[in-house]
């Protein structure tokens, strides 16, 4: 249970960071 709840953590920071991620890259495309 606890492997569980690290992965669904990890998995949920790892889709805030491509958020993230993908973000900026439209942001720098826009700029451009």
């Amino acid at each position: 249970m606890q492997i569980y709840f690290i992965y669904s953590i990890f998995f949920l920071l790892s889709l805030v960071v491509l958020a993230y991620l993908i973000k900026l890259l439209i942001a720098h495309l826009k700029r451009n």
